[in-house]
Parts: C-alpha cells; structure tokens; sequence
C-alpha cells in the first residue's frame, strides 16, 4: 500500500435521480492490531459534491489513543495535508484503539440556500456525539453524489495494516 493508494476503494453512487442535500451514513469499523500509528493518520470515508468537493472522516494522526475528524475539501475551507485542516471534535472525542469495533454515524446537510452558511455537520461514535457544527458553507452546487471507504494513507505503513468495515448504512434525501 503505497502512500495515498489503498488497497480497495468501495463506493456507491447516490445520485441516480436526484442529488442529495442531506445524508446520514452509519458503519461499523475496526483498525486491526498490529496498526502502523505513524503520524500521517488514515482516511476513513468520502462523501463527494457535485462539484467534486469533498467531506472525508479521518483517523486523527498521532499517538493512541485515536479519534474521528472530519476534513472539508472546498472553499472557505480547503485542504492540504499537514495545514491543520482537520474539524477535530467539538462536543467530547471518543478516544479509537486499535482491535476494538466502533459504530460511526455521519450526517451532512447543505444549507437552506445555495452557498449560505446554515449547514450541519455532525458525527458520532458508539453513540457519543463527537462533533456537532451548525453554521457550515457548502459549495453552491446540487448536492452529494457518492458516498466511499477509500482506505488510504498519508505515508507507506510500516507494517501490514488491516481495517474491518460491517453493516454500512446510507440514506438521504433531495
């Protein structure tokens, strides 16, 4: 696994007849022990915009204990890795250790109005809200059309990693 090239990308194509404003994504998922904690972390899940913008869920780099954070590729915001562009929870972190399942629940909601800035943006973990961030810009474009686990990582891990993902959900609405 070559840096940002992961071993399988899975994704379903959610725009089959109207591009979804609002989505909720639930999963189940589980970093395998031994875990390569270098600090470059490991992204987690996509949703992508029409406008090919992005939200990714990220396992935060650095030491263990982990936790979930969210990335916003698109403008005000952007993205380049090292640029502390990481949402870090703003409720209470669930700390991630390696060897354990998680159950993750993601929600996204652009705002009333193309280009405002009422949108939601909230994730939880094993039932804990982690992040909860309500006055979000999202691009003025027709909404999300992809949903993905592209499993990659910032850097080639030292050793051979594995992530476990179960009973994946994903729903939404124009």
């Amino acid at each position: 696994m070559p840096r940002d090239i992961g071993p399988s990308n899975q994704w379903i194509y959610i725009a089959n007849t109207h591009y979804w404003r609002e989505l909720y994504v639930s999963y189940w998922i589980k970093w395998g022990d031994p875990w390569d904690d270098r600090n470059q972390g490991a992204k987690v899940s996509f949703v992508w915009a029409l406008s090919g913008s992005y939200i990714y869920a990220v396992q935060v780099p650095g030491a263990a204990p982990y936790h979930i954070g969210m990335v916003v590729g698109w403008p005000p915001y952007g993205y380049g890795y090292g640029d502390r562009g990481v949402w870090q929870p703003n409720v209470t972190t669930t700390p991630i250790v390696t060897g354990r399942w998680y159950f993750v629940e993601e929600y996204f909601k652009y705002p009333t109005t193309p280009g405002g800035s009422d949108g939601v943006m909230r994730w939880w973990v094993n039932g804990a809200l982690n992040g909860d961030f309500r006055s979000v810009t999202y691009p003025a474009d027709a909404g999300f059309t992809q949903f993905e686990f592209p499993f990659t990582r910032q850097a080639t891990p030292l050793a051979r990693s594995y992530v476990y993902v179960d009973d994946t959900r994903v729903s939404g609405r124009p």
